[in-house]
């Protein structure tokens, strides 16, 4: 992980077969057209873009194909897990809590804020757009695996 942004290394953490592309364009493209080029790069590579930089002419792609699976096996109500962690990979105890993916009709929605890909989760009703790669989507959480190695006899 050496060398890579605090982002980076939040993605990598979350996704570790993240690919990392940058691009130079010959012209200046809007944020929604640099959006649409990094799900087109995402499609033709068979994955899924989580995250996208641009500025003035070039772009930075940030993909995985685990999290492709994911997109594609989300459900509304589905649990998840919102992990927070410091740049050097801890897990931060007090900011970990699970919620509910929120969607219409059994179909959750990714939007991209900010260039990250997000969805809406419901934590007790607080409901608010988070970056998929902040959000566990499994029961593979290390506090989870801990409790399951010690745990009462």
């Amino acid at each position: 992980m050496k060398d890579l942004t605090p982002a980076e290394m939040e993605i990598q953490m979350a996704f570790p077969d993240m690919m990392k592309m940058t691009v130079e364009f010959e012209v200046v493209f809007s944020k929604k057209e640099v959006e649409e080029k990094g799900r087109e790069i995402a499609t033709s590579l068979q994955t899924y873009l989580l995250r996208y930089e641009h500025h003035a002419r070039s772009a930075t792609f940030y993909f995985s194909e685990e999290a492709k699976n994911i997109v594609i096996n989300m459900k509304e109500g589905q649990k998840v897990e919102l992990v927070q962690r410091d740049v050097a990979g801890n897990i931060i105890p007090g900011l970990y809590k699970t919620g509910t993916l929120d969607g219409l009709n059994e179909v959750v929605y990714v939007g991209y804020i900010s260039g990250d890909a997000c969805v809406k989760v419901n934590f007790n009703g607080s409901i608010d757009m988070y970056a998929i790669y902040c959000l566990n989507f499994g029961n593979q959480h290390p506090l989870n695996k801990q409790e399951q190695k010690g745990g009462k006899a």
